[in-house]
């Protein structure tokens, strides 16, 4: 049978003669997802417009997630006279934030008043012309229709006059309407309404699929630009053509984007397609041999760990940590390049996390005793502050043996001489510090790394003679004064 043939079927029914078809009679099921819209001839149905319209429990049962919408609706409130207008006080800024300004007077010239007496009810009693005034500017600022949309366009458009991030941007739009609404009473209703939905508009979490997001765009293109770059292996591999400048300007548009795009935008991008952004960047630093451009990468790094700890899990489990070790024992000479990536690595470490047994096999014993003679060598040169940024590096390490002592840093401490590394961690611990803060990570380790380290050096016989008689005696004082200055019930006092 040919199944192409179709001279051979009947022709379809006129239409009238489902005109006499009557709907009532046919019951409808409530618990059936909607139909999918309907389609002008030669029109394709796209699977995320379907998939748009059936509710989450439909979709949970299909395998999908919804389509992400826009969390602040927009609404109308009802006008009332003698209720509270519901945009009072939505101009006001953070404490950090506040201006001075310094309010005018309304004044209102003979035509004004002419114009709005011919508006309102007549009255003898100059304050009561005066609330139905402000009434009247109420009222119209009810008319205010303003949408997330429409937020979203007047701060990308001042971004493109002032560089300003995203945050910056919502903050000084906010703070130019105090200034109007200072200056200009008549028109501080109006204002108090668009300034609610840029409030409402910077709380969203909506990541720019229900308006139109040039930075998602702009991270979208940059990062298929970065892919291809990590694709052509005939130029890594040759040199055909200069694309430094090029590949520079990927990265750092990266860089730039992330920084100063909405965090919740900047967070989905890095998320997006199961992390591939991280992927793509781990695989890149690994193929590419320029410090320059790894330079950039080590920045963009930081960036994206700072905004989305999550990533730091997927960087952990990359390629990424074994070629900062090769490049940091490679490169030990170059102080700049050496203590970059030292800092980027120690970033990798901050959550704590179990090291993948191929990192482990690199960052055993020996590289840790090699690490604590590049210490010592630093602290000889009155290098002080790289040997602080060293001490973050291998507290932010040690943070993933929390309930083990017996660990390579404890060991490496047994064979090697780490006087220098001790004298450091004693410092912080008598400020009351963290040295991991110094990897500018923003993020909160589950306890001091520094009295772990100590407590680790104290429960093994064999590294507890590491420090000399005066500085335990001055790490007895420091823990004495320290817990003078908790509360019975701190948690502090259980580390």
């Amino acid at each position: 049978i040919n199944e192409n043939r179709t001279e051979d079927l009947p022709p379809p029914p006129p239409p009238e003669v489902y005109a006499d078809i009557d709907d009532d009679h046919f019951e409808v099921d409530d618990t059936l997802p909607p139909a999918p819209p309907d389609m002008a001839s030669g029109d394709e149905l796209k699977v995320d417009e379907f998939y748009a319209n059936l509710n989450a429990d439909i979709l949970e049962l299909c395998g999908r997630n919804p389509m992400e919408e826009c969390c602040c609706e927009d609404f109308q409130p009802k006008f009332d006279s003698a209720g509270k207008f519901y945009a009072h006080n939505a101009l006001r800024l953070p404490p950090q934030r506040s201006v001075k300004v310094h309010k005018k007077e309304r004044y209102e010239p003979k035509q004004v008043s002419h114009v709005f007496s011919s508006l309102l009810k007549p009255q003898d009693d100059p304050e009561k012309v005066t609330k139905q005034h402000e009434l009247l500017e109420v009222a119209q600022a009810y008319c205010v229709q303003v949408t997330h949309a429409d937020c979203e366009e007047m701060i990308g458009e001042f971004r493109k006059v002032t560089n300003l991030s995203h945050e910056e941007s919502h903050w000084a739009i906010l703070t130019v309407m105090n200034l109007l609404a200072g200056k200009v009473p008549h028109i501080k209703p109006s204002l108090e309404v668009v300034g609610m939905r840029l409030n409402a508009a910077h709380e969203c979490r909506s990541t720019g699929h229900d308006y139109q997001c040039e930075d998602t765009l702009t991270l979208n293109r940059l990062i298929s630009e970065l892919a291809a770059v990590t694709s052509d292996s005939q130029q890594r591999g040759h040199y055909l053509r200069d694309d430094l400048d090029s590949i520079i300007d990927i990265i750092t548009g990266l860089s730039d984007t992330l920084s100063n795009a909405k965090l919740c935008v900047s967070m989905a991008s890095i998320q997006q397609d199961n992390f591939s952004m991280v992927e793509i960047i781990a695989k890149y630093y690994q193929m590419e041999t320029r410090w320059v451009i790894h330079s950039c990468l080590l920045h963009l790094i930081n960036i994206i760990c700072r905004l989305n700890p999550l990533a730091i899990q997927e960087f952990l489990y990359s390629e990424l940590p074994q070629e900062m070790v090769a490049e940091m024992q490679q490169h030990h000479n170059d102080d700049a390049r050496f203590l970059q990536v030292a800092q980027t690595l120690g970033v990798v470490f901050m959550r704590g996390l179990a090291s993948p047994h191929k990192l482990s096999l690199i960052m055993d014993i020996p590289f840790f005793i090699w690490l604590l003679g590049m210490i010592e060598n630093m602290a000889e040169l009155n290098r002080l502050v790289d040997v602080d940024m060293m001490l973050a590096l291998v507290c932010a390490y040690h943070l993933q043996h929390e309930d083990i002592s017996q660990n390579p840093v404890t060991e490496a401490l047994k064979m090697a001489h780490g006087r220098a590394l001790l004298e450091s961690a004693l410092r912080f611990l008598s400020k009351h510090d963290d040295p991991t803060k110094l990897l500018g990570s923003n993020i909160e380790p589950k306890l001091n790394s520094v009295i772990l380290l100590l407590s680790h050096l104290f429960d093994n016989p064999d590294t507890a003679d590491l420090l000399y008689t005066n500085d335990v005696e001055v790490l007895i004082g420091i823990f004495e004064e320290f817990l003078r200055d908790l509360t019975r019930d701190d948690p502090l006092r259980k580390q």
